[in-house]
C-alpha cells in the first residue's frame, strides 16, 4: 500500500494548478482474467491455476498502470511516466516506479535538445512492435539531440550517461572510462522511407558481478521503415527492427541477435501482418513466422487470429525434435471508445528439454482502458 500511495502522491504533484501552459496526460489501464494448463507429454497435468493476468505487455503480475505527463513551458518542458506492475512489492523501485523522469529545453530554433535526468521518450528507438527497447531509456544522463537545418528530418545525438554494472571495489575508473559508456544515435524521417539507430558503447571499467571476464558488451539497435508503397497501395507497409547485444565482448559465447521482418496489410476492413525473425546466440539459431489477420465485422467488434512457428539448429533444445515451439491464438474484441475487451484462446506445444515436449492451453480476458 505504501508503493500505492506514493504513486497517486507523486500524480497529484504534477497535477497542481501551477501548471498552466501547457500540460498534458495520457496512460493506459491493464489487466484481466487469465487460466492456464501445461501438460506434459505423457498428459500429465503440471500447472493448472487461475489469477488476475493480462499477456499483452502488461508485466508478470495482475495488470500493469501507466501515467504519462508532459508539462512544457515555451521552449523547455518534462516528462515523468509512472508506471507500477509488482503490486505485491512493498518496496518502491525507482526504476521500474519510474521509467522516465526528465526535464528538456529546445534551442537554436528547436535545432538543438538538451535533456537531463532519467532518460526516456527516446528519439532512437527500436519502435515495437512487441519489441520497445531504447539504450538510452532508464539511465541517469545528458542526451544531446541535433536537428540538422540542411537535411530536414534528420535528427543526431548522443548521451553521457551512467555505468551500467557494478564496479569491484578498489577499482578505479576514470572519465575516458565513463566516456566509453556513452549512446549514440540517429535517427532520420523521410516521405519514402525511415531510419532509427542507436549503439551503445562499453568500456572494460565496470562489471556485472557474474561476468568474470568484466565487459558487459556493446549493444545496437535499430529500425527501417518502407513508407513509398503506400501510395500504390494504401495501407501496405514493410519495417524490420532488430537488437544486438555484446558486441564487444571478449567471451563470445553471449553475443546475442535478433532481427524481425514485418509485412503488413491494414486497409479499413481488416489488418493481415506477416513476421520473419531470425535468432541467434552461442551455438544456437531460432527462425521464427508469425502470420496474424483480424476482421473488422462491425465498428467497436473484430476477430482474428495468429498462428507462430520456431525452429532451432545447430545446439537444439530437443535434438531431433520437428520443432522448437508452434501456437495458435483466436480471438474476439469489443472496443468501447478507449476501451476494449479481448477474449483470447491460446494452444501451444514447446520442447523444453530433450525429448520433453509440453503443451499449453490458456485463456485470457483482457481489460483494457487508454486515455
Amino acid at each position: 500500500m505504501k508503493k500505492f500511495f506514493a504513486v497517486l502522491a507523486a500524480a497529484a504533484l504534477a497535477a497542481l494548478p501551477g501548471f498552466t501552459d501547457e500540460f498534458n496526460l495520457s496512460g493506459e489501464v491493464k489487466t484481466g482474467l487469465y487460466w492456464e494448463k501445461v501438460q506434459d507429454g505423457d498428459g500429465e497435468v503440471s500447472s493448472n491455476n487461475a489469477k488476475l493476468h493480462n499477456t499483452d505487455d502488461a508485466g508478470n503480475n495482475e495488470g500493469r498502470l501507466r501515467l504519462n505527463f508532459h508539462y512544457r513551458h515555451d521552449t523547455i518542458g518534462m516528462k515523468l511516466r509512472i508506471q507500477e506492475s509488482d503490486w505485491g512489492s512493498q518496496t518502491l523501485k525507482w526504476g521500474e516506479t519510474f521509467p522516465y523522469a526528465f526535464i528538456y529545453g529546445n534551442f537554436l530554433d528547436d535545432r538543438i535538445k538538451l535533456s537531463a535526468g532519467g532518460l526516456g521518450d527516446s528519439p532512437w528507438g527500436i519502435g515495437g512492435p512487441e519489441e520497445w527497447d531504447e539504450l538510452d531509456t532508464g539511465v541517469i544522463g545528458i542526451r544531446t539531440e541535433i536537428k540538422s537545418a540542411f537535411i530536414p528530418g534528420l535528427n543526431i545525438g548522443f548521451v553521457l550517461n551512467d555505468w551500467n554494472a557494478i564496479e569491484p571495489e578498489g577499482e578505479e575508473r576514470t572519465l575516458g572510462d565513463l566516456l566509453q559508456e556513452s549512446v549514440l544515435g540517429a535517427s532520420y524521417d523521410h516521405e519514402y522511407f525511415g531510419l532509427r539507430f542507436a549503439c551503445r558503447l562499453d568500456s572494460k571499467a565496470d562489471f556485472y558481478t557474474s561476468d568474470a571476464d568484466g565487459i558487459n558488451g556493446a549493444e545496437l539497435i535499430y529500425r527501417l521503415e518502407e513508407r513509398s508503397l503506400k501510395n500504390l497501395l494504401p495501407g501496405f507497409q514493410i519495417w524490420a527492427n532488430g537488437h544486438y547485444k555484446g558486441i564487444n565482448k571478449e567471451d563470445n559465447t553471449l553475443f546475442r541477435t535478433a532481427n524481425v521482418l514485418y509485412i503488413q496489410y491494414a486497409p479499413e476492413l481488416f489488418t493481415a501482418q506477416i513476421r520473419l525473425g531470425c535468432d541467434t546466440g552461442w551455438k544456437r539459431q531460432e527462425l521464427n513466422v508469425r502470420g496474424s489477420f483480424c476482421y473488422n465485422i462491425l465498428n467497436f467488434l473484430s476477430a482474428g487470429a495468429s498462428a507462430s512457428y520456431i525452429q532451432d539448429y545447430e545446439t537444439k533444445i530437443s535434438p531431433g525434435s520437428p520443432f522448437s515451439e508452434w501456437n495458435v491464438e483466436p480471438m474476439v474484441k469489443v472496443t468501447l471508445g478507449g476501451a476494449y475487451i479481448e477474449f483470447v484462446y491460446h494452444y501451444g506445444r514447446e520442447y523444453t528439454s530433450p525429448d520433453v515436449e509440453t503443451k499449453t492451453h490458456w485463456i485470457n480476458l483482457r481489460l483494457v482502458y487508454t486515455f
